[in-house]
């Protein structure tokens, strides 16, 4: 059975994973060399290293998960040219498959080359660095251009969420955790108040069963052939009957009042 094809989407996800440190990178995807009319091509990420040990370096990524696409980009070098006055690195993100089929050598050296692989349930994603990106610049690239960082600071803005949009999606998944919990524990609850009404129900129809045979061991003779008609196990006789009621109204009263309508539990 052939696995699962690797998506654009899921090494998006990885690289999310990779770059997804904020306190380390700022990472944007979609960022073109301008805005407007002017702009000409686009990476599908950048990746700045906000530490001064590093450089404030500028990664340019680029996704490929087919032969076609990658030989399109290595023949074409205005692809990827026009970013390199203003980004320290350049990377190619590409699937296992691809990169078999690619001769190594084709790539610049200077590339960085990062592979996606699928595990071997044939679905978990994964992505191993092949190759390290090295500098495009014998000295550190000059300053960045206006237009290309116009463009990176509004892909940063239109893709990083709000402190207050974070705070109201953690508010919406507490809510909706809490309610299926609660949901949970009744039903739960619900679920042994019949298990434990169908025990009662069993004691019930034995001792009406057991009137019916008296005089000298007829307790006894009764059970071996309510045994043989029911086939109802009766090791639960070791529980007092007293007990089994108490467990019924304990339950029953901590469901809430709509549900005890709805199951007829108030009756």
């Amino acid at each position: 059975m052939a696995k699962p094809k690797i998506t654009t989407a899921d090494i998006r996800v990885l690289l999310h994973e990779k770059y997804g440190d904020h306190r380390k990178f700022a990472y944007a995807e979609e960022v073109g060399n301008a805005t407007g009319l002017e702009q000409k091509r686009r990476l599908d990420a950048v990746a700045v290293n906000v530490y001064k040990s590093n450089n404030y370096s500028i990664e340019g990524i680029e996704i490929k998960v087919s032969r076609a696409d990658l030989r399109r980009e290595l023949q074409d070098s205005s692809k990827h040219n026009i970013f390199f006055d203003w980004i320290d690195y350049y990377s190619l993100v590409t699937t296992e498959d691809v990169l078999a089929a690619t001769r190594r050598e084709e790539i610049p050296p200077k590339w960085g080359i990062y592979e996606v692989y699928a595990g071997p349930d044939g679905e978990t994603r994964a992505m191993r660095t092949v190759r390290k990106p090295l500098s495009l610049h014998d000295e550190q690239a000059p300053a960045i251009a206006r237009p290309f960082f116009a463009c990176l600071i509004r892909a940063l803005c239109n893709q990083t969420p709000s402190a207050s949009a974070v705070q109201a999606a953690y508010k919406e998944g507490e809510t909706a955790a809490a309610k299926k919990y609660e949901w949970q524990l009744a039903h739960s609850d619900a679920a042994r108040i019949a298990e434990l009404q169908e025990e009662l129900a069993a004691f019930d129809e034995l001792r009406r069963q057991l009137k019916v045979w008296g005089g000298a061991g007829g307790i006894e003779r009764g059970i071996k052939k309510y045994r043989a008609i029911t086939g109802v196990n009766l090791s639960y006789l070791d529980r007092d009957l007293k007990d089994l009621i108490y467990d019924i109204e304990k339950i029953r009263g901590q469901i809430p009042a709509a549900l005890q309508a709805q199951r007829g539990c108030g009756q």
